[in-house]
């Protein structure tokens, strides 16, 4: 499935549990129920400290969390590395949002996480309303989305062959190029 519809297809459907295994930074995971994110936008950040893209997205969402209402929105960096190594990475480097571990993957797996960095976005009823790279998250987006407006545009694959047509195989000779296209 291209990425491109994988993300489509999540968007409009109910966010999955977020069960995490450690909070590092941030509210403690009681914190980060349903029960306690409702009427909340909540963005999960999908990040590693290895990852040189997800490193680059993060001063962009510091500077969307600094202008997001503190009550109406839920930033979450979600990583699957261990406790040790994201606190040794936290005392060189600040991160925005509340920072939890997915070490067993499941919010991963829900969520169908294989490249990062990668953002998804729930709405304040509980249903996916973004899913992408965190650089195409903008405040107009985030404010739809609290204020229930936002619409995902329509992701389309290209049909195959548009444009597209093969060699003429009846003209083929030796030392002629069956690929080239006149």
């Amino acid at each position: 499935v291209p990425v491109a519809a994988q993300a489509q297809s999540l968007i409009g459907k109910a966010a999955p549990a977020l069960n995490f295994e450690h909070s590092v930074q941030g509210p403690h995971l009681a914190e980060l129920t349903p029960e306690h994110l409702k009427n909340k936008v909540v963005l999960l950040e999908f990040w590693a400290t290895w990852c040189g893209p997800c490193l680059q997205s993060m001063p962009h969402l510091a500077e969307l969390e600094k202008h997001a209402n503190k009550g109406s929105f839920q930033f979450v960096l979600v990583t699957d590395e261990e406790r040790p190594l994201i606190e040794r990475f936290l005392e060189r480097q600040q991160l925005p949002g509340a920072i939890v571990l997915d070490t067993d993957r499941s919010v991963f797996d829900a969520l169908g996480v294989g490249a990062i960095p990668r953002t998804v976005i729930i709405d304040r009823e509980g249903v996916i309303a973004f899913d992408g790279h965190p650089m195409n998250v903008t405040r107009a987006i985030l404010d739809q989305i609290h204020a229930g407006d936002y619409v995902a545009p329509k992701v389309e694959a290209p049909a195959l062959g548009d444009g597209l047509r093969l060699p003429d195989m009846t003209r083929f000779a030796p030392g002629v190029d069956p690929l080239h296209i006149d």
